[in-house]
């Protein structure tokens, strides 16, 4: 016979944690989700569970700088989670962006920006990258780099 294994869904576990909880109708439950994890056509499993608002760690839409950024998401996969997540019914969707990173100019950060607003989210945290001492991105981007 083969083995029967239990399979641990997120979205199950979050609606039976989120019943046990008292929260009032204008609660605002968020997940943040990074564009190269999140599964396909999860965000309507997450709704149903209780999640009002996704926020979407996009960072940028320039493959490039993506790469810069060790991201693991490509611009498709992050426009298709947007979609997705605008498409699932989720009262907010937010994009996570962020600006003065590694060689960028000011007009790529303006492109950013209005790709995120053409997307039609409810929400953009636009955000500049602020380079914490004696973590791995500063050591791999040294001043006279940015």
């Amino acid at each position: 016979m083969g083995e029967v294994r239990q399979v641990f869904s997120v979205p199950s576990h979050l609606k039976k944690n989120l019943s046990h909880t008292a929260l009032s109708s204008a609660t605002e439950v968020t997940l943040e989700v990074n564009p190269g994890t999140i599964e396909r056509y999860s965000f309507t499993d997450y709704r149903n569970a209780g999640i009002t608002r996704a926020s979407i760690g996009v960072q940028s839409f320039n493959s490039k700088q993506l790469v810069n950024l060790g991201r693991i998401h490509s611009v498709n996969e992050a426009e298709t989670a947007i979609s997705e997540a605008l498409e699932s019914g989720l009262k907010k969707v937010n994009i996570d962006l962020m600006y003065g990173l590694p060689q960028q100019m000011p007009q790529q950060a303006l492109e950013d920006l209005q790709k995120a607003v053409a997307l039609g989210p409810s929400h953009i945290s636009w955000y500049q990258l602020t380079i914490e001492p004696k973590t791995v991105f500063a050591n791999n981007h040294p001043p006279y780099q940015l």
